[in-house]
Parts: structure tokens; C-alpha cells; sequence
């Protein structure tokens, strides 16, 4: 099952108009890792927070944005809400 940090990372780069091996080259982070994360092989929430950054700086977005604590246009998300 893939988790919300997982499909997040997902939309945003295919949003972007990425391709997985883009995205992981750009960002240095192993494709492997990558794909684990966004199919749910891998908890999102398990990346540490250099990768996180790493992903972050190649998507043009805030950290906060893959974490879900704000989306792509800054506003506070429903989740960050609701916590």
C-alpha cells in the first residue's frame, strides 16, 4: 500500500512531467529507493532527512510539501489541520 508520502512524492513529479530516473538522477538518490517509496515498498516516512531534502531541492519544493504539512501553493494541508 503505498503511504501519503509515497504517492505525494509521486504526483508531484509526475506533475512536473519527471520520469522516475529523472527525478532519482537529479535529486541523487538511487532510483531503487525511489520507486520502493513511491509504490509502498518502502515507508516514506523511513527516508532520512537528507534524501527528503535531496527530493525536496530537485522537485522545487519544500520539504514541508513531501511531509504533508503544506502543499504545493503554501497552504497548510488538511492533514497538518487535523493533527
Amino acid at each position: 500500500m503505498v503511504d501519503a508520502i509515497g504517492k505525494r512524492l509521486q504526483d508531484i513529479r509526475r506533475k512536473r512531467g519527471m520520469t522516475l530516473r529523472q527525478l532519482a538522477d537529479l535529486a541523487d538518490v538511487p532510483q531503487s529507493t525511489l520507486s520502493m517509496v513511491e509504490t509502498g515498498a518502502r515507508a516514506g516516512e523511513n527516508l532520512t532527512l537528507a534524501t527528503g531534502r535531496k527530493l525536496a531541492r530537485a522537485l522545487g519544493i519544500s520539504l514541508d510539501v513531501i511531509a504533508g504539512v503544506y502543499d504545493e501553493q503554501g497552504s497548510e494541508s488538511l492533514t497538518a489541520v487535523a493533527s
